[in-house]
């Protein structure tokens, strides 16, 4: 059973059937011969993503292009190009499949320190004859090494759709950028194909067909961020423009805790012999306690209005947890804590007016925004 490029789910029944179509675009031929295969298109049930299920073309690691003889598209790629590179500052660029080296002199001339990644040894020669900086390679591996990377730009045009494990490419494009780094890629554009019912955009060489939604999709899975994509070139391409997406810094994260733990620690210093209280058994103040290391010879007890809660102690810590009724009866008004500690949430001002109404001579504390004060 064949299974999604994309979020591997399987693929049963095809929503579209081709018969008689050729075994590749560039499958041009001297005589005939069998060179005709049936096409099966599927639509992903999960993901969405709409792809062919059959094998890629021989050709398939190699960029095979006819845009040369196209004065319009060079015009149009210059420009694109300069303004990609004026926009995100881009001092090194690499082009993922260079193929003869049309794009890549586009790119040189806007980026000198320009470089290119194409599969065919006889383009990549052809392209080192003229000058253009162009490796060997393809991205099958998510531990591929581009020479001279890291890189702080990268453009791909049109060759995404030709990948049998396309997050694999992506990903092997990430780890040989920079941190911040930007891209360009462009994908043939199936919603203007499903709007005006192109079929005939339907070809073997294209594993993949992209709406805005499943490249939007495939490019977040792969670890970048979208900044924009818009249909460009008389709507036949999607262009997303990317940003490599790294992991947040947690180091706020840690200077909460260690604030946390001297505030706390500073409050039953004036508290001890378990004078403290703290009334909340929920997720926010669980995990304060465990933090602080607090036990049942620090504090009192935990109150919390839950009937399940009660009775039972607060996992990690020990605590025992007590309905609020015990802090409001009468012999706990000698026998009880002499400050409470609130750590409720969205609760805590409604319990902070209960205790105040309660006419207990106790000092109350909150824990508000990061921050540990006494109302």
């Amino acid at each position: 059973m064949k299974q999604c490029r994309m979020c591997g789910t399987p693929l049963k029944t095809p929503v579209f059937v081709l018969p008689n179509m050729p075994v590749s675009a560039q499958g041009f031929v001297h005589k005939k011969t069998k060179t005709a295969q049936t096409l099966k298109l599927f639509e992903c049930p999960n993901c969405s993503l709409v792809q062919l299920a059959c094998k890629p073309v021989s050709y398939y690691q190699e960029v095979i292009r006819a845009t040369a003889v196209s004065d319009e598209m060079k015009r149009f790629r210059l420009k694109q190009f300069r303004q990609f590179i004026k926009k995100y500052h881009c001092n090194k660029t690499l082009e993922i499949g260079s193929g003869t080296g049309d794009y890549l002199q586009l790119l040189t001339q806007v980026n000198k320190n320009s470089f290119g990644l194409e599969a065919n040894p006889n383009h990549v020669k052809a392209c080192n004859q003229v000058g253009l900086q162009v490796f060997k390679g393809y991205l099958d591996k998510e531990t591929t090494k581009i020479p001279n990377a890291p890189y702080d730009s990268f453009i791909m045009m049109n060759f995404l759709e030709h990948f049998p494990q396309p997050i694999t490419a992506l990903k092997a494009i990430s780890n040989n950028l920079k941190n911040q780094a930007y891209g360009c890629i462009e994908v043939p554009n199936y919603d203007m194909i499903l709007k005006n019912n192109l079929y005939t955009e339907l070809i073997p060489d294209h594993l993949l067909y992209f709406t805005k939604d499943t490249l939007f999709l495939m490019l977040n899975l792969a670890g970048f961020k979208v900044i924009k994509i818009e249909s460009i070139f008389h709507d036949y391409i999607l262009q997303a423009q990317v940003k490599k997406r790294t992991l947040s810094s947690y180091s706020s994260f840690t200077a909460e805790v260690t604030k946390h733990k001297k505030q706390i620690k500073n409050l039953l210093r004036r508290f001890p012999n378990k004078e403290l209280a703290i009334w909340g058994a929920g997720h926010q103040a669980l995990t304060l306690m465990s933090i602080a290391g607090l036990n049942d010879k620090m504090i009192k007890y935990v109150i919390d209005s839950a009937p399940f809660k009660q009775n039972k102690l607060t996992p990690a810590t020990f605590i025992p947890i007590v309905s609020p009724s015990v802090l409001f009866s009468s012999a706990s008004k000698q026998q009880g804590p002499k400050a409470i500690l609130v750590i409720a949430g969205g609760y805590t001002d409604e319990i902070v007016r209960q205790l105040k109404q309660s006419g207990l001579n106790l000092k109350i504390f909150v824990l508000s925004q990061g921050v540990l004060h006494e109302k």
